[in-house]
């Protein structure tokens, strides 16, 4: 894939990511492509279905392998807003997909308050996901949906507090 095509796939990420963000989930999104071409996306929605698997990466995975019609995702990139965490990494390598590119970065989640707020856990190092090729890119873009993310949850709170 060309950089410009890798620029447009996370770009997409990050624009799922700060929808995310503006409706009070989490920051995250992911986009699979397969043959330059985004085949599935997802934005996280684990308040919203009340349900802790819904992280952006799982339903783009679930969308995927449905219209494909297959489980294996052998050929498909993932371009996701942040690193993924240990369920998600897991489900991508149990996909068999080929690539993952990030924006986002540890260290920026655990400035924004992501991690302490959802128990995010990021990956540990696993011989399993060694074989997984991660690629950083466009993180800059992708720190607006954190922090967009950060006003709507200190907002939420704020009116929380109010009601009680």
């Amino acid at each position: 894939m060309s950089a410009k095509s890798n620029a447009e796939f996370m770009r997409e990420a990050i624009a799922l990511s700060l929808k995310s963000a503006k409706i009070g989930e989490a920051p995250f999104g992911a986009v699979i492509v397969k043959d330059d071409k985004i085949i599935a996306r997802g934005a996280d929605r684990v308040k919203r279905k009340i349900d802790p698997t819904a992280h952006a990466e799982i339903i783009a995975i679930r969308q995927a392998a449905s219209r494909l019609k297959k489980y294996d995702l052998s050929g498909c990139v993932i371009y996701l807003s942040s690193e993924p965490c240990q369920m998600c990494m897991a489900a991508i390598k149990q996909a068999n997909i080929d690539k993952i590119y990030y924006a986002c970065n540890k260290k920026d989640l655990e400035e924004s308050d992501v991690l302490k707020r959802y128990s995010h856990s990021m990956l540990i190092k696993n011989k399993w996901f060694e074989s997984v090729k991660m690629e950083n890119i466009l993180r800059e873009e992708a720190l607006e949906s954190l922090e967009v993310w950060q006003k709507v949850t200190n907002e939420e709170s704020k009116q929380e507090e109010k009601e009680i």
